[in-house]
């Protein structure tokens, strides 16, 4: 599981906010991976969303407005923002966004 705390932006009455991401542990069908919102005040889950991949990154940007989030295997990036989960942005990228 990958976690990273968030300090709020607009629009939002927590505190402080928790984002993780959640991978099936099992390959069996079409399950679904979930980027999810917690509140680690009271422990209560704030919102979730549902992609049909497996992820591997997670970032919120320093002042707490954004997250990004990206898969393992199809290189697909995805920007929410961070108090609802709405998508933000959407990019695909199979190649390296930089040469060495």
């Amino acid at each position: 599981m990958v976690h990273r705390f968030g300090v709020p932006g607009s629009g939002t009455k927590l505190s402080s906010s928790l984002f993780t991401l959640a991978n099936p542990s099992s390959r069996g069908g079409r399950q679904k991976s979930f980027l999810q919102l917690w509140d680690p005040a009271d422990g209560t889950l704030r919102r979730s969303h549902a992609f049909n991949e497996s992820l591997a990154a997670l970032a919120v940007r320093d002042d707490g407005l954004f997250v990004a989030v990206g898969s393992m295997f199809t290189g697909t990036v995805s920007v929410h923002i961070a108090f609802s989960l709405q998508v933000n942005a959407f990019s695909v990228s199979k190649t390296p966004a930089y040469t060495l």
